[in-house]
């Protein structure tokens, strides 16, 4: 599947830029291998990643793992 078009940062919720922040520590540096490495449908977490969405707990842990940081810390975004 051919990569989609480029996110522009400033339409992120601060959860979206803290996983792509997180996700380019570890060598993920889309929303889509954020997605693929956590088992979520890409499209999915775009909705999640814009603010369109809110993320269920379940989720947040898988983001968390996927991306290698505390599922604390992601939380922690979300109030920002």
């Amino acid at each position: 599947m051919p990569p989609g078009p480029k996110l522009n940062p400033a339409n992120l919720s601060p959860l979206g830029r803290a996983l792509l922040a997180a996700g380019a520590a570890k060598g993920l540096a889309s929303l889509r291998s954020i997605a693929i490495a956590a088992g979520l449908d890409p499209p999915h977490l775009h909705k999640i990643a814009t603010g369109a969405k809110s993320p269920t707990l379940a989720t947040l842990r898988r983001l968390a793992t996927a991306v290698g940081v505390e599922l604390g810390e992601l939380v922690a975004t979300i109030s920002e």
